[in-house]
């Protein structure tokens, strides 16, 4: 009797060993059977991308990228993580995703911080905002001068591309209100919500993005104070991949940049597939998405390589526009206090790695098709060059000011036009902003303090307005037809700061001024 006790409990227990081995192997039974029956067998491995819904992703969500993917053996899996940024760094920095996307400024501001500090390196260009993006106001405010009031509101998106326009604004133009604590900032959660408060006259301005940009503009009296369409290197997006990847598995993140070329390269030659599936995916009407298309200057491969990164076409100059917006974008980070120093020490080249396109660019990946299309697409790649039509006096004067740039002084030799050394190193600094503004023309207006002669006070202030746009011409290629220089003695004076000595308010009125202008029959209203 003790014997069959015991042989019926080694019966169950047997049972029960089985019941819960089958629990864990019927999946894989199962995938294995799916394989056998199917295509499936033909996915040998899965890569995992993450970001965010904005358009500008779209094509790495786009079915034929999934399709070519698929076609090599790998499986992309998109992680929407609706614009959670410290998330997708720490997630990435754990090696939970091969690949992310984001925008230059919220890598370098969110990835310092994980550990390991910045896991991954820039391997591509996705796209550039290009009218994505706008501060819109309404009819009582006329330029960015006017964000001076001491009681304007600003609604935007906190952690956006809204709001990193706002801090190049507070870094590179005269707007002191933007550096003096966050009472006039109105946080929303999305650009819709922005736009509802300009609609309702909450506030006088709104940070935005498409669609809400063009919505906007429709509102009586409203029109855009600065647009990305009118700026470069402030709004980028990058392809970000984890240097474990690239270490592990080159030849994964080759084939990761080959099928999204190619990707993007399919959809700039049939551009109205493009927006019928931007449409279903942002679940807007084709005229929405076409005008969503408009706002973004996707990058193609061949400016990816000559334009960004630096890798010569033949025939072709190489650049680096790459390091030079991640070099102004720290900048602007710790002009308003994000970073109290440069996390990377100087060196941009810490974050980027150009091996990738090289590879491509020089066919040493044998195994892939490396011929992509240069045919333009919508929203074609930033072209840093911009022709300035010769203005006459007239013309100058009905040009419509965009807003003063922020400069320290620049330094004269004592009572002459002659620029200082640091006179020079001060102007080299305006001309790395000027880059990001490339739509603009700029009068250069000089300045001196009352008393003595007025009359040599004026031709002083003229000679050094010349003087400065002579070293911009002659140093930094500026077109002479963009640049303009204007004295006006001490005719147009400051007010005397409180508790500021004379002697203190007279140097200050001896300066330069660089004003940002743009044709009036170019402005949005």
């Amino acid at each position: 009797m003790k014997g069959t006790t015991i042989g019926i409990l080694l019966l169950v227990l047997l049972a029960s060993a089985l019941i819960v081995a089958w629990h864990f192997l019927e999946p894989l039974i199962e995938e294995r059977r799916l394989g056998w029956a199917s295509d499936a067998g033909k996915i040998k491995e899965e890569i995992t991308l993450a970001g965010d819904s904005w358009l500008g992703y779209f094509v790495f969500r786009s079915p034929e990228f999934k399709k070519r993917m698929r076609e090599q053996g790998t499986n992309p899996i998109w992680i929407d993580d609706n614009a959670q940024y410290q998330e997708r760094m720490q997630k990435f920095a754990a090696g939970e995703y091969h690949f992310i996307v984001a925008t230059v400024d919220s890598y370098i501001l969110n990835a310092w911080q994980t550990k390991p500090p910045f896991p991954g390196v820039i391997v591509a260009i996705i796209d550039e905002s290009k009218g994505g993006d706008a501060i819109v106001a309404d009819g009582t405010i006329t330029d960015l001068n006017d964000l001076n009031r001491s009681d304007i509101k600003i609604a935007l998106t906190p952690a956006s591309p809204s709001e990193f326009l706002m801090k190049a604004v507070a870094s590179h133009f005269n707007v002191h209100n933007l550096n003096i604590g966050t009472q006039w900032k109105i946080e929303t959660d999305g650009a819709k919500g922005a736009f509802e408060m300009l609609q309702k006259s909450k506030v006088p301005v709104a940070v935005l993005w498409e669609p809400f940009v063009s919505k906007a503009l429709q509102l009586p009296g409203c029109h855009t104070l600065l647009g990305t369409e009118k700026t470069s290197g402030l709004i980028v997006d990058i392809v970000i991949a984890h240097r474990n990847t690239i270490d592990h598995s080159p030849d994964l993140v080759n084939r990761f940049l080959q099928t999204y070329f190619q990707s993007l390269s399919y959809y700039q030659q049939d551009p109205e597939r493009l927006v019928e599936q931007a449409a279903e995916d942002t679940n807007e009407s084709k005229d929405g998405a076409r005008k969503m298309l408009e706002g973004i200057s996707f990058i193609d491969f061949n400016d990816n390589c000559q334009v960004w990164f630096g890798l010569g076409l033949t025939g072709s100059p190489a650049k680096e526009r790459l390091a030079s917006t991640i070099e102004s974008t720290v900048n602007i980070l710790k002009d308003n206090n994000d970073l109290s120093q440069d996390p990377l020490q100087g060196n941009p080249y810490t974050i980027m790695n150009s091996t990738i396109l090289e590879n491509l660019l020089s066919g040493r990946s044998t195994d892939l098709d490396t011929k992509f299309s240069e045919r333009p697409g919508p929203g074609k790649t930033y072209s840093p060059d911009h022709d300035f039509a010769n203005l006459d006096k007239p013309g100058w004067n009905n040009l419509k000011r965009v807003g003063t740039m922020k400069i320290r002084p620049i330094v004269f030799q004592s009572s002459t036009p002659i620029l200082s050394m640091s006179g020079k190193e001060e102007i080299d600094q305006a001309a790395e902003v000027i880059g990001h503004y490339p739509h603009f023309r700029i009068l250069i207006k000089g300045h001196t303090s009352p008393g003595g002669d007025e009359s040599a006070n004026h031709q002083l202030s003229e000679e050094r307005a010349r003087s400065v746009r002579q070293y911009l011409l002659s140093v930094h290629d500026v077109d002479q037809d963009r640049v303009m220089a204007l004295g006006v003695g001490s005719q147009e004076q400051l007010d005397m700061a409180p508790n500021e000595s004379y002697r203190a308010f007279k140097l200050r009125l001896q300066r330069v001024e660089f004003i940002f202008l743009e044709d009036q029959n170019k402005t949005s209203s």
